[in-house]
């Protein structure tokens, strides 16, 4: 791909005033318009970098502005009818995604053409109007053709009139009744454009939300300095967004009110499974580069050729201490901070297990496990807390809501349970909306609580460096104790944020080693945690994908190979481990994300395990109870181990292991 550089008039990314049809790219909606509009609109002087496709001039890109924040920008009027390419490059070759032309055939369908729609036309003729207002009946959806579906510009008003009225603004309603659904090839055919259409809207439209939380007068451009989205280019991902910036524990607060006030009633992450996420255990300095020698973490600027042992960053760099954590000037006092540390960490990855057990499942695990009494103490203590907290906020004061407790239940189906028994005492409500909402509220909430810690965190570190005599050792001890109340409160504001990593091993292990691949070592101790939460992640996967062995393993198949994994960068070699990680990573890097329908792919997911295991002869809640069992078994081989090494680092994490 070529590229060449150009000024962007305000006038070439400000909506055609003759573009006033309901497809098109401005917005026919007089209460939104202005909203909608204002931001394409960049300042006069913004200068940018255009990528042009040699094989369309036409090309939609991103472009940079003074801070060097990726703007998804439009050439209105050359894009009638725009859709996604993710493989739209920056000046240096990034895959950065950009906006194209979604008409023209290329290389008679080539698998190199990664437009989301391709070789679609719009006409008019084939406009149908039900459709492009959002008024869909079941038997109307029965009816629509791709032609028709064609006709609708993702980055226009429709999309969002199509989720508001005809799929109850929720993304899981969206992908029940879209994803391979429907009685004839066409239907099939048109459904899954359909789908595709709402994906492209999703892309740009929390992107618009996000800018707009950066211009926030609350926020600003230090605030929110840019964001980072997790999430495949598969039409059943989610968009998980991480925020980084001075101010991104309100810059969440911010970005879910103003999604409401852009005219919906559900939260994001109902409306279109978006969730965003304040600044937690990923830093800057994992990705810029830190390695230790001797036990001592330091800045290094890595290459292919680099042998230093790579660890990921932790809150708190200073000059003492690079990679941030716990720096005490006694050994002995430092590795017994780092033990209640770990402790701590390990509470938390127990607590997300716990959620998706039941009370005697959970039992059975601690008992067999041999989890000691402060950790079941731990445990329990910040269970309880999570689930009476995050009960009264759904409840709101409603006394006559009352849900016995079941001993057939998970914590997490408890938890839905009052959801529903709130929602129907409430006209029009939605239950899985009335969860979210209070779990984004007390997210909220609690993250003003990290923030003021976390500034109090950094002011101390700048009294180090600063021309005030202090007394360096004290403030180091200050730190240190400020750090771990702090890594204790960031995985509790986790729980809260929507099915998130809580701790740090799960979320570099998931974030940086597997998904950036950049081959971090963790301690055994964060292996561990991380392999904790993808047991429980397997679990809530399978529970909610249960109609059969190919769903259940379909869906839950990422967070199975992660867990095992996890379990072989701490040395495990159990054959079940090793079986599981060979199956589970073909479902999770070969089948999701590939050529195959929904259906083919759960067959072939299915497949993938049956031929790991004969003898299992898995349903999902056989499976269930193997992977339960299973981490019993990891939890016992390793315990010794992780009591005598737990703060010592495991084998490289890396994506393919072999």
């Amino acid at each position: 791909m070529c590229g060449r550089s150009a000024k962007v008039s305000p006038e070439a990314r400000t909506p055609n005033s003759s573009d006033q049809n309901r497809g098109g790219l401005a917005v026919n909606h007089p209460s939104r318009r202005n909203n909608w509009v204002h931001s394409l609109d960049q300042e006069e002087n913004m200068s940018a970098t255009i990528e042009v496709d040699p094989l369309e001039d036409d090309l939609v890109t991103p472009f940079v502005d003074e801070q060097g924040m990726y703007i998804e920008s439009l050439k209105l009027g050359s894009i009638t009818n725009p859709t996604w390419n993710p493989d739209v490059r920056d000046e240096n070759d990034k895959r950065i995604g950009g906006w194209v032309d979604a008409t023209p055939e290329r290389d008679g369908g080539s698998p190199n053409d990664e437009r989301m729609v391709k070789g679609r036309i719009i006409n008019g003729v084939s406009q149908n109007n039900n459709l492009m207002r959002g008024e869909l009946s079941d038997q109307a959806l029965n009816e629509i053709t791709p032609a028709q579906v064609a006709q609708i510009n993702p980055i226009s008003d429709v999309p969002r009139e199509i989720l508001k009225y005809t799929l109850n603004e929720s993304w899981h309603h969206a992908k029940d009744n879209l994803i391979d659904k429907g009685d004839t090839a066409s239907n099939k055919e048109a459904r899954n454009l359909l789908m595709t259409k709402l994906w492209e809207f999703r892309k740009w439209h929390h992107d618009m939300i996000l800018q707009q939380t950066q211009r926030d007068s609350r926020i600003g451009d230090k605030g929110l300095t840019k964001w980072a989205s997790a999430g495949s280019n598969g039409l059943t991902s989610d968009i998980d967004v991480n925020l980084k910036g001075t101010k991104t524990e309100l810059a969440v607060a911010v970005f879910n009110e103003l999604f409401k006030k852009d005219g919906w009633k559900n939260e994001a992450g109902v409306v279109y499974d978006v969730n965003v996420y304040a600044m937690d255990f990923m830093h800057a300095d994992t990705f810029n580069g830190l390695a230790e020698r001797l036990g001592v973490i330091k800045s290094h600027k890595f290459k292919d050729d680099s042998t230093p042992m790579r660890v990921s960053a932790k809150e708190g760099a200073r000059d003492s201490s690079q990679g941030g954590g716990v720096n005490s000037r006694s050994t002995m006092l430092e590795e017994r901070m780092l033990t209640a540390d770990a402790n701590i960490q390990r509470i938390w990855s127990l607590v997300k297990m716990r959620l998706y057990m039941t009370a005697p499942q959970w039992r059975d695990y601690e008992t067999n496990a041999g989890l000691d009494e402060e950790i079941k103490s731990g445990v329990t203590s910040r269970y309880d807390s999570y689930r009476s907290e995050l009960k009264a906020k759904m409840k709101g004061g409603d006394e006559s809501i009352v849900v016995a407790d079941d001993a057939e239940k998970t914590g997490f189906q408890f938890l839905d349970s009052i959801a529903k028994a709130k929602s129907e005492t409430v006209q029009g409500s939605d239950s899985e909306n009335i969860k979210m909402e209070a779990s984004n509220r007390i997210y909220e909430k609690k993250l003003i609580e990290m923030s003021i810690l976390r500034s109090r965190v950094q002011y101390q570190i700048g009294m180090i460096s600063s021309s005030y005599k202090v007394d360096v050792d004290e403030l180091d001890s200050a730190i240190d104790g400020n750090l771990a109340i702090l890594r204790d409160l960031i995985s509790e504001c986790a729980m809260y944020s929507n099915e998130a990593y809580v701790t740090d091993g799960a979320v570099n292990h998931a974030v940086v080693g597997l998904q950036s691949k950049i081959g971090i070592t963790q301690t055994k101790s964060e292996s561990m945690d991380a392999f904790n939460e993808n047991v429980a992640d397997s679990l809530k996967e399978i529970a909610r994908h249960n109609g059969s062995l190919g769903e259940a393993a379909y869906k839950a198949g990422k967070y199975l190979w992660r867990m095992a994994d996890a379990a072989k960068n701490m040395g495990s070699d159990n054959s079940d481990i090793e079986k599981l990680y060979k199956a589970a990573y073909i479902i999770a890097n070969t089948i999701k994300g590939g050529p195959l329908t929904q259906v083919e792919s759960e067959n072939v997911s299915a497949g993938a395990l049956t031929v790991a295991f004969p003898d299992k002869n898995f349903t999902p809640d056989t499976l269930m109870d193997f992977v339960r069992e299973l981490a019993i078994r990891v939890a016992v081989e390793r315990k010794e181990d992780l009591l005598t090494n737990g703060l010592k680092r495991g084998q490289v994490v890396n994506h393919e292991k072999h």
